[in-house]
């Protein structure tokens, strides 16, 4: 479901008790800036990630450790060129 931020300003109570079981897209001036989610699918979310990263572990252990600059490049990607730090 898609709502406008004025309609879950009016209805919060509604929208949450409606996030637990489905998501609740937030829009702003029609472009999505939230989603709502329930907890449950958010738990599942943080241990499917988790599931990820211990593969990648497993096939850099597997192919050779990555050097500085190509772990760097690997989160900038996976961040959307989020990752700020540097390598020295």
């Amino acid at each position: 479901m898609h709502i406008s931020t004025a309609h879950l300003q009016n209805g919060l109570g509604q929208y949450l008790d409606l996030a637990a079981t489905e998501p609740v897209i937030v829009e702003q001036t029609g472009t999505p800036l939230v989603a709502m989610i329930s907890y449950q699918i958010y738990q599942r979310l943080l241990e499917l990630e988790d599931l990820v990263w211990g593969n990648q572990a497993l096939a850099a252990e597997q192919e050779g450790y990555l050097s500085a600059e190509d772990t760097l490049r690997l989160l900038q990607q996976t961040n959307h060129g989020e990752a700020t730090h540097e390598t020295t």
